[in-house]
């Protein structure tokens, strides 16, 4: 059987070719789309890039079952039953993904209301959109991941798996000091966005990803002698529950709006 390694490897790498797909889905939907300033052709722009999105979704958390199933066999000894998959229309915290997309058309306004040209409004409206997509299919994964650690009897909890060489602008200092952490098979765990952490679980003593964190971080900071590793540690990290996202990283001092203020909003 592959090792843990690999099999971390092969998910993240199929991740990737998950959200390049989000990406291009926002980028078919807004490229050439002109009603920015119509609320009802904005919806229905909306409604189907959310088919896409979705539809990626499903996508991811089926990659994730499988790979969640292979890694969990290793650790057990055993095959796991069958795991039903999460519904992705659910991860938001009970937010519709149509008025999450519907957002767009607010970005593309107030950029343009601001004096951007309408290409550089569509460019900022692209990032938002890509982001957002993104993060719908790591709300996937995370859902999947706890659908299936908390239906297999003989999981007792799960590690995140820090990526740091994947991750963009040194964000996985939040998970270094995250990495530590176990979860119960019933927790959500914390992301943020561009979030690139995997999960493997623990059973029977069995925490493969203490190890793989601990290789992972030695490869990128010991071999060079260099204290990164160390500073990644000192970042002052919290977990908060988002009011639509569930918990999320962020830096001690960060504020989002909670449950209350989206509802709201």
């Amino acid at each position: 059987m592959a090792s843990y390694t690999q099999l971390v490897d092969a998910h993240a790498n199929a991740r990737d070719r998950l959200d390049a797909q989000a990406v291009k889905a926002v980028r078919t939907a807004l490229l050439g789309f002109d009603g920015w300033y119509s609320d009802a052709k904005v919806r229905d722009m909306a409604a189907q890039l959310v088919k896409q999105i979705e539809a990626t979704q499903r996508q991811t958390a089926n990659l994730t079952n499988a790979y969640l199933q292979r890694v969990a066999q290793a650790v057990i000894g055993k095959a796991t039953g069958a795991v039903p998959i999460v519904s992705v229309a659910d991860l938001r915290e009970g937010t519709d993904h149509v008025s999450v997309y519907e957002r767009l058309g607010a970005t593309y306004r107030y950029a343009a209301s601001t004096g951007a040209s309408p290409s550089e409004a569509l460019a900022t409206t692209l990032a938002r959109g890509a982001a957002m997509g993104q993060m719908d299919n790591l709300l996937a994964l995370r859902g999947q991941t706890r659908q299936f650690m908390r239906s297999s009897g003989r999981i007792t909890g799960y590690r995140r798996i820090v990526r740091p060489e994947l991750s963009r602008s040194g964000s996985c200092g939040l998970c270094a000091v995250a990495s530590d952490q176990v979860y119960h098979t019933d927790d959500l765990m914390p992301i943020h966005e561009h979030c690139k952490c995997d999960v493997l679980p623990i059973a029977g003593g069995k925490d493969p990803g203490r190890q793989l964190n601990e290789d992972e971080f030695k490869a990128l900071y010991g071999a060079a002698g260099s204290t990164d590793g160390r500073d990644l540690k000192k970042v002052s990290v919290v977990v908060h529950q988002h009011g639509e996202l569930g918990p999320v990283l962020r830096l001690a001092g960060q504020n989002f709006r909670g449950p209350t203020e989206v509802a709201a909003a």
